[in-house]
């Protein structure tokens, strides 16, 4: 048997295997077997007796914990089974946090470490109190409008507002220790420069051509996290996206290319989720989509597919969230993906889309339904996508101009063409001849 997350094979002993012991312990456990090749055949183990001996010592002196170690015999070989269930306090081997991860082994550093010794100690990366930080870095009239929507939104009661002091305030939303220090959700909710305390409190605009390498212009937001979100959709709907100008009666309409609640509802989702042991939030503007990235993948137990339908509200941090929550910001209900779809739908445009890859998620807004990735998702090959783009570019394709760009026969453009009709793609217009011809429905 190979090995597994939960399996690992050493045919002799050394003490740097204590390692891996932690590893399972700072997982979900496991089982390490001496004098198992790594195919799992027992080769067997010398002083199989001493280390049953030894090894339990070792492991508590080492690591402070205690594993199961049992002596084991198979075809007159004997070996060594340590078995090793989670810990709930992190295990350190030598100053090191060691993390089992499938089938192989991590030391972990940096962010990673952050987060597990935070998980670890029952703590997310809100809720940790910055002890330099005092009610002076914080935005008194910030606090004043999400006091005010709170509210309106009947999420906080008049009382809760005006007849309390501020430290009681943000005592009450849960945003400051038990000796009055102000939590890392209180900066990100209200500072004034938040990045003073932490980096990646802040959303990048960027306008792109044909792809991420054509970087147009840029801007850089940052501030308060409770008006973060509605300063950026005022950047997008002034420089980067422009509107749509249409006339009812002698009245000039315009309108973004995009619902603005469906991006008020993205960029309020990536600052209550994301992961501030990353980057900034993206939003890349492109003539076709919008796309939004936040660092931090869905928390376990949801998929891409459950965004989709309703589902249970995860929260990455549960302070920040519940303090959007009480000022009329978010419902907590995990209705946030659900809305942006509706709205898309209201405005006629295609479903957006969501990912969980690279490390973070994606949402992409489209600004009509006839984009090659969609298209694509669709069903349809890519003689059809080609012939989709033609007729959205040049407003009509022919039969001829099929075979021309596909470099295909006639009888296979006119079944290609056949099957676009029928599924709703393109439009016929005419019926036979050099007359006719197809357009987007």
């Amino acid at each position: 048997m190979a090995e597994t997350q939960l399996i690992e094979y050493k045919e002799s002993w050394r003490d740097e295997y204590l390692k891996w012991i932690a590893g399972f312990a700072n997982a979900q456990g496991g089982t390490l077997l001496i004098g198992v090749d790594d195919k799992g055949q027992v080769l067997g183990v010398e002083n199989a007796k001493r280390l049953l001996e030894d090894l339990p010592n070792k492991i508590q002196n080492t690591l402070g914990i205690v594993s199961d170690v049992n002596l084991l015999e198979q075809d007159g070989r004997t070996y060594i089974e340590i078995v090793t269930l989670p810990y709930e306090m992190p295990v350190a081997y030598h100053g090191e946090y060691h993390f089992r991860s499938g089938s192989t082994k991590q030391v972990l550093k940096g962010n990673a470490l952050q987060q597990f010794l935070l998980k670890r100690l029952g703590k997310t990366y809100d809720d940790v109190v910055e002890p330099k930080a005092t009610l002076n870095d914080l935005d008194g009239e910030s606090i004043r409008a999400y006091q005010q929507r709170g509210v309106e939104r009947q999420r906080l009661a008049v009382d809760q507002t005006q007849q309390i002091d501020l430290a009681s305030f943000l005592d009450n939303l849960n945003l400051t220790d038990t000796d009055g220090s102000l939590k890392r959700a209180a900066l990100i909710l209200f500072g004034k420069q938040p990045m003073r305390y932490i980096l990646s409190a802040h959303i990048k605009v960027g306008r792109f051509g044909k792809d991420a390498t054509d970087l147009k212009f840029q801007d850089e937001l940052t501030g308060d996290g409770f008006g973060l979100a509605e300063r950026t959709l005022q950047l997008l709907d002034s420089k980067y996206l422009p509107g749509y100008v249409s006339y009812q009666g002698l009245y000039r309409q315009e309108r973004l290319p995009y619902p603005p609640e469906a991006i008020r509802e993205a960029l309020l989702n990536a600052i209550m989720h994301k992961d501030y042991f990353g980057g900034p939030i993206f939003v890349w503007v492109y003539d076709d989509r919008l796309v939004f990235f936040n660092e931090g993948s869905l928390i376990e137990g949801l998929t891409t597919a459950d965004l989709q339908k309703p589902h249970t509200s995860r929260r990455r941090n549960p302070t920040l969230a519940m303090a959007m929550f009480r000022g009329g910001l978010v419902e907590t209900w995990g209705r946030g993906t659900l809305k942006m779809i509706a709205e898309c739908r209201g405005w006629g445009l295609p479903d957006p889309l969501f990912e969980d890859k690279q490390g973070g998620i994606w949402v992409t807004f489209f600004a009509d339904r006839y984009q090659d990735e969609l298209l694509r998702q669709a069903g349809l090959h890519d003689r059809q996508v080609k012939a989709v783009q033609y007729a959205k570019q040049q407003g009509r394709i022919t039969n001829s101009d099929y075979q021309r760009i596909n470099s295909c026969s006639r009888n296979t453009a006119s079944a290609d063409l056949k099957e676009l009709t029928q599924l709703g793609w393109l439009k016929q217009v005419g019926t036979k001849g050099s007359s006719s011809f197809y357009i987007l429905p």
